[in-house]
């Protein structure tokens, strides 16, 4: 039976450039509407397209401005899902063997060197803006072969460098994955503008990239005006695709949009009127003979009196002011519904503290309770975020296994499994209260494990010795000695 070609090698097989990047990044309109989502984050608003008002006629025509109000419920919506996701960092727990334990501190010390709790945090971000994010790992080492790998005891063995990049439209890229009819993902195009020295003119320019990864290979091709050419086809030296790819269907506040408007438009409106009525207005009936000063105290207006048109009686002068006493109802319950809505529509809960400062000691439960829509949210966000996690480590695997040598076998064999963290605030008196009482007033775990969970406590191990210093000091202390007492 004859093998069959991938979907991927027939694309690849084309002669012509143009073709291959043309199948490869077909656009689905994620770069605009990138973009858009990008300007809403911002604060580019439909609402600052609203036009200054113009009176009057002729010589007497004018243009008032009017109010144009941005609110950003998007950075609070979006920021806030992160933080929820995100806001304690993910644990990586070992499930395999006690012999893979350096493979597993290998790759811990890779993930903090890298600082990927806050990479994590970006990636996030950009996802829930952008709708789409990549991760790029890759390792420089010129002497690296995978064929012929050196050993760290190998003199002319150089350490590689492992490293990962953010991939984004913020960043300077556009991103295409291609997946096959089975939904894997075969390929991962991304398109960016790097520089170069032009030895013609000497001078540095701006030169487009598009570089493309499959398992096998890496290819470069530069754009030259309306052509692309084939710059460099190197091997794959891990084997797999060295990108994870993260994506959503829209961004984090996309149901939620036109409410955004509306409620912008409602107090931009309402600031308008508050410019026109709020401020008090005198209305005067007759005429003032002197009006008081500014700084007069026990200030008096005294008005002409005046003759009435039929010339039967006199007019006298009032002043009153005009007074808007409240605004009516139904705006500010429109205000008020807009605002629940935005946040109760996207799992957002309102954490300002006009919210916040009339809530007590609650219990924790309670608490769980009160975040338990964005924590249910935080979950959701997990089916994409944990997929692409786990495929991290699984790629991370293989990177270490290959540019490290020693711990190669370790690294095969090393299961790691991730586990998100909650990242409400935990009501840790509550729970040991009801553990202890389960447990009849027992203790309910060890010294060691105490040690681990005390914030307070840098290294656990070196704190037990310690801790079991003291004790052995006090107790030494404590012993009567020989001849310590005279009778």
């Amino acid at each position: 039976m004859a093998e069959q070609i991938s979907i991927i090698d027939q694309i690849l097989a084309n002669t012509d450039p143009k073709v291959i990047v043309n199948e490869l990044t077909i656009d689905d309109e994620y770069i605009a509407i990138a973009k858009t989502n990008q300007d809403e984050y911002d604060g580019v608003h439909k609402v600052l397209l609203r036009q200054d008002k113009k009176i009057g006629e002729g010589s007497n025509a004018k243009t008032v401005p009017v109010a144009r109000l941005v609110v950003s419920f998007q950075k609070t919506i979006t920021n806030l899902a992160v933080a929820f996701l995100f806001g304690r960092p993910i644990k990586y727990v070992m499930d395999s063997e006690d012999n893979t334990q350096d493979a597993f501190t290998s790759m811990q010390d890779l993930f903090r060197q890298k600082k990927m709790e806050y990479f994590d945090r970006k990636i996030a971000r950009r996802v829930m803006i952008e709708t789409r994010c990549a991760e790029l790992w890759y390792a420089t080492n010129e002497t690296f072969n995978k064929d012929e790998p050196k050993a760290p005891d190998d003199p002319g063995y150089v350490a590689s460098k492992i490293g990962v990049m953010l991939l984004s439209k913020e960043t300077g890229y556009e991103i295409f994955p291609y997946f096959d009819q089975f939904g894997d993902m075969v390929a991962f195009t991304m398109k960016y503008s790097g520089k170069i020295y032009d030895k013609t003119t000497k001078k540095v320019m701006s030169q487009n990239y598009i570089k493309v990864f499959t398992s096998a290979q890496i290819i470069t091709y530069v754009q030259t005006g309306s052509g692309i050419a084939e710059e460099s086809r190197e091997p794959n030296p891990f084997g797999k695709i060295p990108v994870i790819y993260y994506e959503q269907d829209q961004a984090e506040w996309k149901d939620v949009q036109t409410l955004i408007d509306r409620y912008e438009d409602h107090i931009s409106h309402h600031a308008d009127e508050n410019d026109y009525y709020a401020s008090p207005i005198l209305k005067i009936k007759g005429k003032i003979v002197k009006p008081p000063e500014k700084d007069q105290t026990g200030k008096v207006l005294q008005f002409d009196s005046q003759m009435t048109s039929d010339g039967k009686s006199f007019m006298y002068g009032d002043a009153e002011y005009l007074t808007w006493d409240q605004a009516p109802e139904s705006l500010k319950l429109e205000g008020s519904n807009l605002k629940d809505l935005i946040y109760s529509l996207t799992s957002t809960p309102d954490v300002s503290f006009t919210s916040v400062k009339g809530i007590s000691n609650i219990s924790g439960i309670a608490l769980k309770l009160l975040f338990f829509d964005a924590t249910l949210k935080a979950m959701n966000h997990q089916e994409v975020f944990g997929e692409g996690i786990s495929r991290r480590v699984n790629l991370v695997k293989q990177i270490l296994s290959i540019t490290n040598v020693a711990i190669g076998d370790a690294i095969n064999n090393l299961q790691v499994t991730v586990k998100f963290q909650d990242p409400t605030p935990q009501d840790i008196k509550e729970a040991i209260e009801t553990l202890t009482e389960g447990m009849a007033g027992k203790p309910v775990m060890s010294r060691q494990t105490a040690l681990r969970n005390n914030p307070l406590v840098v290294d656990a191990k070196d704190e037990a010795i310690e801790m079991d210093e003291d004790e052995k000091r006090n107790t030494d202390d404590t012993i009567i000695k020989p001849g310590s007492f005279n009778i």
